[in-house]
């Protein structure tokens, strides 16, 4: 699915997601891809080409992961077709989910006992003591069919790493998994350096272009607020709602997660890999948002504005070193130029021969080579040397 597309789960060490040719690395989860798609890059990148080297701004990253899942719940058939999952308590950094939890029953398109289903749900967590904006949680429910041939349960349990090797399986066996995402105090402004020459330095994978974050910095526009936390709350809704109506089977969160899948992660504090994609889901939604343009748009180095949030690397090559001081190195090689091109006019004007002008010999003791006090027979000094080696080698 287009939410999750880019996230790299097999070797999230080198980068964790990649988006329009450029590989994010776990230091910049969540920044801005206005920093690579932007009005801003569009004009450097237009006006110096190839000698854009880096970008530096001032963003928003998910520095830890906003996720949290764990075995908690009850899994229900109630009928036929009537999976029933009840949401279980799972510890936030708010402190624990209410008791009065709802209950997730979906009319399903199959026939419980025969067929293997699942029934998952996302819901906001209200305000108050407990929770805070744009905090969600979700359950996912499943139950295998009586042979436990499909073994839905099982697969759900391996994707939070359950200790139990046997969790989840055999016939009509269930298992419930509870999870919540709040994003209130998993953002910091960092300053992030997108690296256009990246290839060939030490990296695990073929891109040219890398995204990396840095030290902690303070933004010219502050852009952490509701909206950028309610987008994270919801990014997993679409895959929560996986096969709805059908089996619920949640494809594309088991194909991220895998069975089972341990470290390395994207986040470090994660515990399993089910809660460590929900972070990235988080991750890349908030990336998306038009509002980082506001920032990036208004941080044009060519422009001079916020020079405390952005910067560029431009490198060009030059010759000289600009300086107006350095000319004056090239009158000794200029004046050597002049005088050569002197002698070589006055040589051919002059008609000066070979052995000089005053040789008062006769003419056919003056000397044909190695004597001469013009270029031009200087020149032709070389080419009838070649011609006599050529001659005495034809005759040989």
């Amino acid at each position: 699915m287009e939410a999750a597309a880019g996230i790299n789960y097999k070797s999230p060490g080198d980068y964790v997601y990649a988006q329009s040719g450029v590989a994010v690395e776990r230091t910049a989860i969540g920044a801005p891809t206005s920093i690579f798609t932007g009005a801003a890059f569009g004009n450097l990148s237009s006006q110096y080409g190839q000698s854009l080297v880096k970008l530096t701004h001032c963003v928003p990253v998910l520095t830890s992961n906003p996720a949290r899942c764990q075995k908690s719940g009850r899994v229900t058939a109630v009928s036929a077709n009537h999976l029933v999952t009840q949401v279980g308590n799972i510890t936030l950094s708010h402190g624990v989910l209410p008791e009065n939890l709802p209950s997730v029953d979906f009319g399903l398109s199959r026939v419980l006992g025969r067929d293997s289903a699942m029934s998952n749900d996302i819901f906001p967590l209200d305000t108050g003591s407990v929770g805070s904006v744009g905090a969600t949680f979700m359950v996912f429910g499943a139950r295998n069919d009586e042979q436990g041939d499909v073994s839905f349960a099982s697969y759900l349990a391996g994707t939070v790493n359950d200790p139990d090797d046997s969790a989840g399986r055999g016939g009509n066996a269930t298992y419930a998994v509870t999870c919540a995402v709040d994003a209130s105090s998993s953002f910091e402004y960092r300053r992030v350096t997108l690296d256009l020459r990246a290839l060939g330095k030490d990296k695990g994978s073929n891109y040219a272009q890398y995204l990396s974050g840095g030290e902690p910095c303070v933004p010219s526009v502050p852009t952490i607020g509701s909206k950028l936390l309610a987008t994270a709350g919801s990014a997993s809704i679409t895959l929560v709602h996986e096969n709805l109506a059908k089996d619920g089977y949640f494809a594309t969160l088991h194909r991220l997660s895998g069975y089972r899948r341990g470290p390395p992660y994207a986040f470090p504090e994660s515990t399993n890999a089910l809660e460590d994609v929900l972070g990235l889901i988080s991750g890349l939604a908030v990336s998306r948002l038009p509002l980082a343009d506001e920032v990036i748009s208004a941080a044009e180095v060519n422009e001079g504005k916020y020079r405390d949030s952005s910067s560029a690397v431009i490198e060009m090559t030059r010759l000289g070193t600009g300086s107006s001081e350095a000319l004056w190195l090239l009158i000794p090689p200029a004046g050597s130029l002049i005088a050569l091109f002197i002698l070589f006019v006055m040589g051919i004007r002059r008609q000066w021969v070979r052995g000089g002008r005053c040789f008062s010999g006769s003419e056919r003791e003056r000397p044909h080579l190695y004597t001469a006090e013009s270029a031009y027979y200087l020149i032709r000094l070389g080419t009838t040397a070649v011609r006599n080696v050529d001659q005495k080698s034809a005759i040989q």
